[in-house]
């Protein structure tokens, strides 16, 4: 049977989440609950439970970028968001009852195009490559998967960060958004927004200043913050960072590295040894401060006729 996820479920989602996925990728009650119910873009439906004798035997949740955080290039995409069944019911066909439920639900909200991972908030993102079997049930499902892998990078902020004149802390909410919607309307900004209507702090970014004008920026997350980033769902205790970007007139200069030494210095000031990049293909950018893929993930996509 399935129904919709209700606040109460989030407990026996987690369970089930970590009984199949947890050795590689935890998640915890708290951490479900905001990627998923305290989307400021979710709607009752969005999330399906499977159950079996009152037992969750499986649960997949969809994603779209609505208002107040609607994205023009996304008004006819939508996003699986996860997808999970008990390993000893996986021959019995409730996978494939929750995509297609899913994937009904954006037909009727006139979604023509579906991708595996998206959304305001993500809890992964793609299909992790050591999930032969996830890889293998898409593509049977009419998915084509990418060529080339995303990554999840890890590193130590303290080799290569130092202190970088005109790099420093922002001062102002304004300060962030207004570089945001300057150089970098959609995702990025709509995600700071959402961070610091959240409880975030203009402390959780890093600008760069060129010329007394603000001309780059970076996310870092700390130890323990809340919100999380997504680099941190899965390990709280150590540091993020990302996303990272220079002003379009300014790239090619080397601003982006100065950038970087910056904000990497400003998170080794935790004594967090480790930092994750989440969501990335720049290997030879971040390798150069001593970052290595640790998980790999292929994204997904088809047409929804």
């Amino acid at each position: 049977m399935l129904r919709p996820l209700a606040a109460a479920d989030l407990r026996s989602l987690a369970h089930l989440w970590n009984s199949e996925l947890g050795t590689e990728f935890p998640v915890t009650e708290r951490v479900l609950r905001l990627v998923i119910l305290e989307d400021p873009t979710f709607r009752e439906g969005d999330a399906l439970l499977a159950s079996q004798s009152d037992t969750v035997v499986g649960a997949a949740w969809l994603k779209r970028w609505r208002e107040p955080y609607e994205q023009p290039r996304f008004l006819e995409t939508g996003f699986i968001g996860g997808l999970v069944v008990q390993a000893d019911r996986r021959q019995q066909g409730i996978a494939s009852q929750l995509l297609a439920a899913l994937e009904q639900c954006l037909r009727l909200e006139g979604c023509t195009h579906v991708e595996v991972s998206g959304g305001l908030l993500h809890l992964l993102p793609g299909i992790p490559s050591s999930a032969a079997d996830a890889l293998g049930f898409f593509g049977r499902h009419g998915y084509a998967i990418d060529d080339e892998p995303h990554y999840d990078l890890l590193g130590d902020p303290g080799v290569l960060g130092t202190p970088v004149p005109g790099v420093r802390l922002a001062r102002s909410v304004d300060e962030v958004l207004g570089f945001l919607a300057r150089e970098f309307p959609g995702s990025w900004q709509l995600h700071a927004r959402w961070h610091f209507l959240s409880g975030g702090q203009a402390s959780d970014f890093v600008v760069m200043e060129h010329d007394g004008t603000v001309e780059g920026f970076c996310q870092i997350i700390r130890p323990n913050a809340w919100p999380p980033g997504p680099s941190t769902y899965r390990a709280p205790a150590w540091c993020g960072l990302g996303p990272i970007g220079v002003s379009e007139r300014l790239r090619g200069r080397g601003l982006g590295h100065k950038l970087m030494q910056g904000s990497l210095h400003e998170l080794a000031q935790s004594g967090v040894h480790t930092c994750v990049i989440d969501w990335t293909r720049l290997l030879r950018f971040y390798g150069q401060f001593g970052f290595a893929p640790w998980r790999r993930y292929y994204r997904a996509a088809k047409a929804l006729t």
